[in-house]
């Protein structure tokens, strides 16, 4: 139970959770999981993941920690556009610059969003990438919030 914003660290079997009064309710903090790590190879696409079963039905906000990593491949500077499933209004976006060198980029993001009914997270990004080494994106859930 969260008092006053304050986090209350609860204890359970071996796994800690953290619990937080968030804008819409108790946020709970599930450690990263996996939602997908991905090769963009499918440009111009709508790419649709599934959120984790450990994120309930009766979220109504999810957390996902976004990250992008690029390496030896052709110049890119895009971005990525992540939503979840009927909530296009609430798009948010990753940039992706990457270097034709021997060098590797990073990007991350936490970004918030209203949970899905079909548990759909969307990723849309416009132009291809070179598939020498590529450009991989990480989905992860590392939060939720219940009413």
């Amino acid at each position: 139970m969260a008092v006053n914003g304050a986090i209350c660290l609860f204890l359970l079997i071996g796994a800690i959770e953290a619990h937080s009064v968030g804008a819409h309710g108790v946020r709970t903090a599930i450690g990263k999981t996996k939602i997908t790590v991905t090769k963009l190879s499918r440009p111009g696409k709508t790419n649709s993941y599934s959120i984790p079963d450990t994120v309930p039905d009766s979220a109504c906000t999810v957390v996902i920690f976004a990250s992008v990593r690029c390496g030896n491949t052709n110049p890119v500077v895009q971005d990525i556009a992540i939503y979840t499933s009927g909530h296009p209004e609430h798009k948010q976006y990753l940039a992706v610059q990457s270097y034709p060198q021997r060098a590797w980029s990073f990007n991350s993001e936490n970004m918030e969003f209203p949970m899905p009914a079909d548990r759909k997270v969307i990723v849309q990004y416009p132009r291809a990438i070179n598939k020498k080494t590529g450009c991989y994106l990480g989905l992860h859930v590392i939060a939720y919030e219940r009413k």
